[in-house]
């Protein structure tokens, strides 16, 4: 038999809660309604299932930002694999990422539109020729049309080609 819905068998972590709407907890030991097991909930009810820790609520456009940016160059010498964090929000933020090169000059450039997740992995191309040194990557943390909540820098060395880092 299937789980109810905060069993491994219906695909949420075990310790995850799923609320109904009328304030009852979901399980089949909740029958004030008539229980529908394929969603865990009486039936006429809607679930509010929440992913963020309970510790560390959503936060309004205004005190969201940047929790961890980091810019690592890949062996190849023309990717750079970011990470960054944002703290939990309550609306969607779009985010701008940006490379610069020893220069100055932009090799690299996208941007994020709506994010869904506080955290994300991508993977840049740098453009053109790249040239050894100290390159900078920028972050912009913003709700159009207003201007960036937050902004972070990281900075790093391109290897040459053939040097170490991470593949």
């Amino acid at each position: 038999m299937r789980g109810g819905a905060g069993t491994p068998e219906r695909g949420f972590p075990s310790r995850t809660k799923v609320l109904c709407h009328d304030g009852q907890s979901s399980g089949p030991w909740s029958r004030a309604k008539p229980y529908n097991p394929r969603v865990g909930c009486p039936l006429g009810s809607s679930l509010d299932i929440q992913f963020f820790d309970p510790e560390e609520a959503p936060l309004p456009p205004d005190e969201i930002a940047f929790r961890k940016f980091v810019a690592e160059p890949l062996a190849d010498g023309r990717r750079v694999r970011l990470s960054l964090s944002i703290t939990p929000f309550q609306q969607r933020p779009s985010v701008e990422v940006e490379i610069l090169d020893p220069g100055q000059q932009q090799v690299s450039l996208t941007s994020i539109v709506e994010a869904t997740e506080p955290s994300m992995s991508l993977t840049m191309h740098i453009r053109g020729e790249a040239r050894t040194g100290e390159y900078t990557a920028l972050a912009r943390l913003y709700y159009p049309p207003q201007p960036p909540v937050d902004q972070v820098r990281a900075v790093f060395v391109l290897p040459s080609l053939g040097e170490g880092a991470a593949s």
